[in-house]
């Protein structure tokens, strides 16, 4: 659940540290309405692990109607079938789009088997597909990603032991920071 709290942390420091950046209100209406309506709200984006972190999983389109028409895999989502909400981090050639789609009902977005069968089931964390997901400009959460650019640099220093399996992330043991870790050590001993 800690992810789900880091997004909605998220769009609330946003709305805080600019609140006539363009935006804004409709960041502040959605957590208006979480709110209002105590929905849980669960988040994935459309960025997948396939032959490299941060492939693009899924497709946008505009339809005939003005609406965004999304078809193909997202990452993995946690608490998938409680879920009210689904915050979507959409990655298209023209940049990022954020929408927040209504899982129930919902038959377009359909979720997979447990991700980490063995491990993790209170989580409830599942795949998930997209299946012609229609998401209309009320769904959409205007966050101008372009304005944000980083400054300087980040330096991570992490003091651990490479256990073996942190090698290959399909046999990790699915928590999130070494997941991070993992796909990063991965990419760099392909790209070696």
């Amino acid at each position: 659940a800690e992810n789900h709290m880091y997004w909605l942390g998220a769009l609330a420091s946003f709305v805080t540290t600019n609140p006539d950046a363009k935006g804004a209100s409709s960041v502040t209406r959605f957590l208006d309405s979480v709110l209002a309506s105590k929905l849980l709200v669960a988040n994935t984006s459309t960025f997948v692990h396939a032959d490299r972190a941060f492939t693009k999983g899924s497709t946008l389109s505009r339809d005939a109607d003005g609406s965004y028409l999304l078809d193909g895999a997202g990452g993995f989502v946690s608490l998938a079938s409680f879920a009210d909400r689904l915050i979507l981090l959409v990655g298209t050639d023209l940049g990022q789009h954020l929408f927040v789609a209504p899982l129930k009902p919902n038959d377009t977005i359909q979720f997979g088997a447990f991700s980490f069968p063995e491990l993790m089931l209170e989580s409830d964390t599942h795949g998930v597909t997209f299946q012609r997901t229609r998401l209309s400009d009320d769904m959409r959460i205007d966050i101008p990603f372009d304005q944000f650019t980083p400054k300087g640099r980040m330096v991570l220093a992490w003091h651990t032991n490479l256990a073996p399996p942190w090698l290959d992330p399909g046999q990790d043991d699915g928590c999130a920071t070494p997941e991070n870790f993992t796909t990063v050590v991965q990419d760099a001993l392909i790209a070696a």
